[in-house]
């Protein structure tokens, strides 16, 4: 934040070649490109004419309100996580009994052992993307510490936190990182680093640390991993895009134990056998 004014002064000239580009390399001319930016309001903030102070007043008043309300409806929210969570803990043995008495006596036994499952694969996954976290934090900090990034603590942390958001969060972390760095004076050379440091990592993520990590405990077709993220998202924002596979892996347990729902445990995992019921 502090940074922040200068972070724009040395972005300023790539989004000049940006704009220069767009308009030579596409049918897009410049009446039309200052409409998008003003839509958007990305327009100069360096106008010849000044707006008189009274309104110039509200406008910062309105901005001041506007930010003060997105402030308090995220922690509300955030308090609120803590809060649904705290009652679940508390409350868990009553959940655990309801679930219980929807099945018939002759098949408790069954189901509470999928039950048991399930809880036992949602506490491996939240230590495993912990444990994954800190990894991710240390690859992501060296490889943007050669490519010369100022901030790379702060975007190899945001790095590993929106990992919790699967490709989404990866590729919202990727762009945070191209700020960082060519806001801070990077050349063409950055980009390619840290591009190439976003690749590596994520490509050790995927297919070294995760097998390892969960050993495929988790069993999803991504397809459907996709497609829960964007249900969370829809229902309760970026904790909803956090909590949806976790969810989602749950759902897919009971599918694949209970014989009426196999067809959805066949579907929704990512293997192409038909499962026997476990």
């Amino acid at each position: 934040m502090e940074d922040s004014d200068d972070l724009k002064k040395q972005f300023y000239p790539t989004l000049v070649s940006i704009e220069s580009f767009v308009l030579k390399h596409t049918p897009l001319d410049r009446g039309k490109l200052e409409s998008y930016k003003e839509e958007f309001g990305l327009e100069e903030d360096e106008k010849p004419e000044k707006k008189p102070g009274e309104e110039e007043v509200k406008e910062n008043q309105k901005e001041a309100i506007e930010v003060l309300g997105a402030t308090f409806s995220f922690f509300a929210d955030f308090i609120l996580m803590f809060v649904y969570l705290f009652l679940f803990l508390l409350y868990r043995k009553k959940f655990f009994k309801f679930s219980m008495l929807l099945f018939p006596k002759t098949e408790r036994d069954r189901y509470k052992k999928t039950i048991v499952k399930s809880t036992d694969l949602v506490q491996h996954y939240l230590g495993g993307r912990l444990i994954l976290m800190v990894f991710l934090v240390l690859l992501y900090s060296l490889g943007l510490w050669i490519s010369g990034v100022e901030n790379f603590i702060l975007a190899s942390l945001i790095g590993a936190v929106l990992s919790l958001i699967p490709f989404i969060g990866n590729m919202a972390a990727y762009v945070i990182a191209l700020i960082l760095g060519v806001g801070s004076g990077g050349d063409t050379n950055m980009v390619i680093m840290i591009t190439v440091t976003f690749l590596l990592v994520q490509f050790l993520d995927t297919y070294v640390f995760q097998p390892i990590v969960f050993s495929n405990k988790l069993n999803i077709n991504p397809f459907f991993v996709i497609l829960s993220v964007l249900i969370g998202n829809a229902i309760w924002g970026i904790i909803g895009m956090v909590i949806s596979i976790p969810l989602f892996a749950i759902i897919t347990i009971f599918c694949r134990n209970i014989p009426e729902l196999k067809a959805f445990g066949y579907l929704f995992s990512n293997e192409e056998k038909v499962l026997k019921s476990e």
